[in-house]
C-alpha cells in the first residue's frame, strides 16, 4: 500500500499538477492573478472568507484528515511556521494560514477540531476550513491542487503550499523539501512570507 501511494504521488505531482503550478518560482510583482474566493465554516462556528483577510500574506494548504502519508507531517511542519512567526511577532496580524480539508464529508468540525489539536493551533492566525464537498473540491482544483479518490476512502493529491500575497495574488506554490530539515523547511516558508511584507 505504501508504494502505491508513492506511486501515486509522484504520478500526481509530475502529471496532475497545471504547467502553470509546477513552476515554483517567484511569479514577478506584475502578477494578477487572483487568487479564488472562499467563504467556508471555521471549527470555532466562524465563516471565513479570503477577502476578510486581505492585508495579510496568507499560506494556504489542502488536505484531509485521515490521510496517513503527507498531510500530517505537512501540517505539522505549519505548526513549526506558526511558532516562527509568532516569534518575530507577525502571525495573526500581518499573517494567516489556511488549512482547508477536500473531504468535508468525513472531516466533520468535530473531527477537525480533534485533529487540528494535535497541532496547538493558534485561532487568531490559523483557520482550520471546511465547506460543501463538491465546493470544496472545485476549490481545491482552482487552486491548482489535483485529488484523485483511491480504495479504502483515501485520496492521492498533490502537496504543496500557496503564499497569496496582501492584496490576493497567488505568488508562488511552496513544496515541501524533503532535503531539507523541518527548521530548513520553516526558514525556507518563513522567507518567502517575509518578502511579501
Amino acid at each position: 500500500m505504501g508504494i502505491l501511494i508513492i506511486g501515486m504521488s509522484a504520478y500526481l505531482i509530475y502529471n496532475l499538477i497545471p504547467e502553470s503550478k509546477s513552476d515554483i518560482s517567484f511569479i514577478t510583482e506584475e502578477n494578477t492573478e487572483k487568487a479564488p474566493p472562499f467563504e467556508l465554516d471555521n471549527i470555532d462556528g466562524s465563516t471565513v472568507s479570503l477577502e476578510e483577510t486581505d492585508g495579510k500574506v496568507r499560506l494556504v494548504y489542502f488536505y484531509f484528515s485521515t490521510c496517513v502519508d503527507v498531510c500530517p507531517p505537512t501540517t505539522y511542519l505549519l505548526s513549526q511556521v506558526q511558532e516562527r512567526l509568532k516569534e518575530e511577532d507577525i502571525f495573526g496580524n500581518e499573517t494567516a494560514i489556511f488549512s482547508i480539508t477536500f473531504d468535508p464529508e468525513r472531516d466533520t468540525r468535530e473531527r477537525l477540531i480533534e485533529f487540528s489539536s494535535g497541532y496547538d493551533p493558534d485561532p487568531s492566525g490559523w483557520y482550520f476550513l471546511r465547506g460543501e464537498e463538491q465546493y470544496s473540491r472545485d476549490l481545491a482544483t482552482e487552486y491548482g491542487i489535483s485529488v484523485m479518490e483511491l480504495e479504502g476512502g483515501d485520496f492521492g493529491h498533490t502537496n504543496f503550499y500557496i503564499l497569496i500575497d496582501k492584496k490576493g495574488n497567488i505568488k508562488k506554490y511552496l513544496p515541501i523539501k524533503d532535503d531539507l530539515s523541518v527548521e530548513e523547511n520553516v526558514d525556507y516558508i518563513v522567507d518567502h512570507i517575509a518578502a511579501l511584507l
